[in-house]
């Protein structure tokens, strides 16, 4: 077989029209077999692959069509190119709408052989390269499908690191302010827990009551700018002192915001407003009712 040529299986129990046949398409550089029969082409198919199958439609035993049908089943790796000595549109209609790539009416040309075996070729090239680009494709598609999956995953792990890290921050600054005062501690915890109580009461959902609780945990955080002398002293504190306890909200607002972490924005929020009072008579703004 040529470079050019493919290899061909001649089906036909017209043993002169067979040789025919053959010797018109070896010339052009065509590897040929023959067969006289589909059951005879059926097994040589078995055994070998034949990119085009010249099929005659009526033999002796099983007609060309049966074969057709198997072979358009099979997918586009065989070209069939029926040959009748039937001039009949019903049966070229059958034969074209059974998947054969061309029809050939006997007595026929060799240039009428050659340009449909030529077309079949060209045709079921086509085919198979859509084929192959297709299965190219859903390929690539799985792999690009896979690499969004793997970074995705990835992505929920550092936002899950992301989240630890910014309440292992809380935590920390938490126990900051509990090593300056042992009843800071206490109360801490328990705010943390209530804050939670209310925010489940009113409807958020678990992770805004997670975050609430976190950042009331930090309402008292300013605390750690207020003197020793006057966080720890015992007994009441003077109007002045009771001025500079204050600062602690504004103390801890500062400590906590423009982080760009929400966490800390919120805990930034509640630090500021956590003695404001609903009669307008807390601090450090004086809020009343709903503006707090």
């Amino acid at each position: 077989m040529t470079a050019a040529g493919v290899s061909i299986l001649v089906v036909d129990d017209d043993e002169a029209l067979r040789l025919a046949t053959a010797r018109i398409l070896e010339r052009e550089g065509h590897d040929v077999t023959t067969a006289s029969s589909v059951a005879e082409a059926r097994a040589l198919l078995d055994a070998y692959r034949f990119p085009i199958v010249l099929l005659d439609v009526s033999m002796p035993g099983e007609s060309g069509l049966v074969l057709l049908e198997e072979l358009s089943a099979a997918g586009p790796d065989t070209a069939c190119i029926m040959v009748t000595g039937a001039d009949s549109r019903e049966l070229g209609e059958r034969a074209l709408g059974g998947g054969a790539y061309g029809y050939v009416i006997k007595p026929f040309t060799p240039n009428e052989i050659l340009i449909t075996v030529s077309n079949g070729v060209r045709r079921r090239r086509l085919e198979l390269d859509q084929r192959d680009q297709q299965e190219r494709l859903e390929a690539a598609v799985v792999v690009r499908t896979r690499e969004l999956w793997s970074s995705t995953l990835e992505l929920e792990r550092r936002e899950e690191q992301l989240r630890l890290a910014n309440e292992e921050t809380v935590r920390r600054l938490a126990l900051a302010a509990e090593l300056r005062d042992a009843d800071t501690a206490r109360h801490v915890a328990r705010v943390g827990e209530y804050a939670g109580v209310i925010g489940r009461r009113i409807g958020f959902d678990a992770d805004e009551i997670r975050k609430l609780e976190l950042a009331a945990a930090l309402h008292d955080v300013g605390k750690i700018g207020v003197p020793d002398e006057i966080l720890r002293k015992r007994g009441r504190l003077s109007p002045e002192e009771r001025q500079t306890m204050q600062t602690h909200t504004t103390i801890g607002h500062m400590m906590l915001s423009d982080t760009s972490i929400d966490l800390l924005d919120l805990a930034a929020s509640v630090a500021l407003t956590h003695h404001e009072r609903w009669d307008g008579s807390g601090y450090p703004s004086g809020l009343a009712g709903e503006d707090i």
